[in-house]
């Protein structure tokens, strides 16, 4: 795994080391970069590659270009948050054991613990907005409200900043604002097509493997019961039957498709086969 380094980190990390000290600015970087690890391992152990880790100015980020299934994008979502708390929790289990340890390790504990804490917001686009859009099918509302949720986050941290100046103003508050603000404005269309790659029942994913089978169906059925039917990790062959249970016609997938984008969804399969057939 390569680390790569954005310029715009490099004055960012300056100033939090001017402003936290070192040993803080260590201990986050540490965290962050234990973050994204467990995301890579998660990744790897789904069956997944992982790119490099970019260093960024609010954080790190580690590229995957492959569209995740639901359950292994709640995983690997998961999986660097979660790390995190444990690596938090542990190191305190330590201040109990060894109380001399707190003033050597209060710092590795609070980043992981922040850093955890705070990517599991539900928010895009942190881990726990990830975790909310694949449990609900990346359904556009919900990754709308995600973005909108995300806005309102980055404005709150703002405010939040302007606020501590008073007193002993937080510089990470106004770079994780413009994060938050900026991620959420210009990430619409690729959160779109993540829903429609994953749930569109008319677009296979076979890097997870597809299975096949045979649907009988009721020629009185309509367009839109059978559309229900079709999954994006089944490939279908329907055999149309009427009220008999004879078989009046066999179709593939792809000829069900057609019938699909050709006709209204309350039209009956039967009726659009006959007049198919009469309009070839």
């Amino acid at each position: 795994m390569k680390l790569k380094i954005h310029p715009l980190a490099i004055p960012i990390a300056v100033l939090l080391v001017w402003k936290f000290g070192f040993v803080a600015f260590f201990c986050s970087v540490i965290a962050v970069t234990l973050h994204e690890y467990c995301h890579k391992l998660a990744a790897s152990g789904r069956g997944y590659g992982a790119g490099d880790v970019l260093w960024l100015p609010y954080g790190a980020v580690i590229y995957n270009e492959k569209i995740l299934d639901k359950t292994s994008n709640v995983i690997i979502a998961l999986a660097g948050p979660l790390a995190n708390l444990v690596f938090s929790l542990v190191t305190i289990s330590f201040w109990w054991i060894i109380p001399e340890s707190f003033s050597y390790t209060k710092d590795f504990a609070y980043a992981n613990l922040g850093i955890g804490l705070f990517n599991l917001i539900p928010v895009c686009p942190l881990d726990g907005a990830r975790i909310v859009s694949a449990l609900t099918g990346y359904r556009p509302k919900v990754q709308k409200a995600l973005r909108a949720l995300g806005v309102v986050a980055g404005i709150a941290l703002a405010v939040a900043y302007v606020v501590s100046m008073k007193t002993s103003p937080n510089f990470t508050l106004p770079v994780m604002a413009v994060f938050l603000i900026t991620a959420n404005v210009t990430d619409n269309e690729s959160n779109d097509f993540h829903y429609f790659a994953n749930t569109s029942p008319l677009v296979k994913n076979y890097d997870n493997g597809v299975v096949e089978k045979t649907i009988y169906i009721s020629d009185k059925a309509v367009l839109k019961r059978i559309l229900l039917l079709i999954k994006p990790d089944c490939r279908c062959y329907f055999k149309i039957v009427d009220d008999y249970g004879e078989v009046i016609a066999r179709l593939d997938e792809e000829e069900m498709k057609n019938y699909i984008n050709s006709f209204a969804l309350n039209e009956k399969i039967g009726e659009v086969i006959r007049r198919n057939y009469r309009n070839p």
